[in-house]
Order: structure tokens, then C-alpha cells, then sequence
């Protein structure tokens, strides 16, 4: 009885340890998995930031980006080539259209993305737990710069917690994006 009340013990220990590891690994993949959802989003829409179909404004002479910061940015195209870019649309918080304003911003532990910049309206969170935003601006030179109109190249560094089970977990992302349109 007492070997068999012994190993007993030992199998129930390692199932429990088994199990807060497995929970542990499930937390932590679901983390990195927001993490890359959310910084693959951002990447698609600042690669297509600037886009003018027509050409209409001098071959993408206007700013593709109209706001650059550490934590935020909006930016800006012309969709409906009508030679307006940024321009406000018809009911730009409805989420089926396509709007040529779109803006990213860090407010307390929440990335936001707003469709109507830079009054912030329409603005929903994308993800929360964020503990860090970071953009970095660069020109053709591939110099960081800080002047939104000869931004060439945006890097992103983001950074998710999350203390699902009591326990944190974090995640640091990162990626360097070429806007298409510049």
C-alpha cells in the first residue's frame, strides 16, 4: 500500500506538472500569436500607404504618412483617385469600406487603429496588454528622420504581455516595412 500510495503521489505530481507546463507553452504561443497577427497588419496597411492609382499627384509627391511619432502614426492615399488623398468618406467608421485615412496609436496598454485620424474617431482597439510601441522613421538615405513627408521606410517594434493564469508572458515583435508607394 505505502509503494502504492507513493508512486501514486509521484504520477498525480507530474500529471500537475505536465499540465501547468502545457498551459504555460499555450499562454506563451498565444501571445506571440497576437503579437504577429497584430504587427502583420500593420505592416500590410503602411506598405500601401500613399497609394494614388492615378498618378494624378505628380507620381506619390504627396506625404504618404501626415503624422510620425514614437507611438503613433497616420497615414494617408487616394483609393478613389479622385487626386484627393486622405480624403474623408462617407461613413469611415463603417469597417466593410476601404478608407484612405487610417492612424495607429499606443493609449495606456491598448493599440489602437482609427479610420478617421486625427480627431480619432472611429478608433477600436486592436489588441490590448501592449507594454511597448515603437516606430522608427526612415528616408531614402535609409536616416532616421522625423519629418513625415520623407518617410521611406517605417520600423516597428511592438511588445505584448499578457498574465493569462496568473502568470506573465511576453512577446516582442518586430519587422522593417518599405512603403510601396514612395
Amino acid at each position: 500500500m505505502a509503494v502504492a500510495s507513493i508512486v501514486l503521489v509521484g504520477a498525480g505530481l507530474a500529471f500537475q506538472f505536465g499540465a501547468g507546463t502545457l498551459a504555460s507553452g499555450s499562454d506563451q504561443a498565444d501571445v506571440q500569436q497576437n503579437a504577429r497577427w497584430v504587427l502583420e497588419r500593420m505592416v500590410q496597411e503602411i506598405r500601401g500607404a500613399g497609394y494614388d492609382p492615378r498618378a494624378t499627384l505628380g507620381g506619390g509627391t504627396f506625404a504618404a504618412l501626415t503624422s510620425a511619432t514614437a507611438t503613433s502614426l497616420i497615414m494617408q492615399s487616394d483609393y478613389n483617385g479622385n487626386g484627393v488623398p486622405g480624403e474623408a468618406q462617407a461613413g469611415p467608421c463603417d469597417v466593410t469600406t476601404t478608407t484612405e485615412n487610417v492612424g495607429y496609436r499606443l493609449v495606456s496598454d491598448q493599440l489602437r487603429r482609427s479610420t478617421d485620424p486625427p480627431a480619432y474617431a472611429c478608433e477600436t482597439p486592436i489588441v490590448n496588454g501592449v507594454t511597448s510601441l515603437a516606430f522608427t522613421y526612415y528616408d531614402a538615405n535609409d536616416t532616421v528622420t522625423a519629418t513625415a513627408a520623407a518617410v521611406r521606410t517605417v520600423e516597428i517594434t511592438l511588445t505584448l504581455n499578457s498574465t493569462t493564469g496568473g502568470a506573465e508572458r511576453k512577446a516582442t515583435v518586430a519587422d522593417r516595412v518599405r512603403l510601396r508607394n514612395r
